[in-house]
């Protein structure tokens, strides 16, 4: 009978374990759909040295990791969403330009920059 429980928890060991992977190949994905997305639509404004406008954009480095955005906005998901789709100041919306999975997989990504 132990033999049968210590199979037992084996057996659920290695599922659960391939649960975990499947989710972090998912992670992985999600984090370069992101990781593209930021360079087709964000690199161009957020990472240029020599745009010569009047106020360059922020850096985007660490975004989350203070509890404001540059804008003085609480940090947060929803946030940083509205302001993706809508723009803010000089930065234009981009509604028209990234989908919804495309926005969720960015915004993750920048939990990670």
């Amino acid at each position: 009978m132990l033999r049968g429980l210590a199979s037992l928890g084996i057996i659920c060991l290695i599922g659960c374990s391939g649960t975990r992977s499947g989710g972090s190949r998912e992670a992985t994905q999600v984090n370069l759909q992101g990781q593209e997305v930021y360079q087709r639509v964000c690199a161009q404004c957020h990472d240029a040295t020599d745009l010569h406008l009047l106020k360059d954009p922020p850096r985007l480095d660490g975004l989350f990791r203070k509890q404001t955005f540059p804008s003085g906005a609480t940090a947060s998901d929803e946030e940083l969403r509205n302001v993706i789709l809508h723009g803010r100041g000089i930065m234009p919306p981009f509604e028209q330009v990234v989908d919804g999975d495309e926005v969720n997989a960015l915004i993750q990504y920048m939990h990670t920059r």
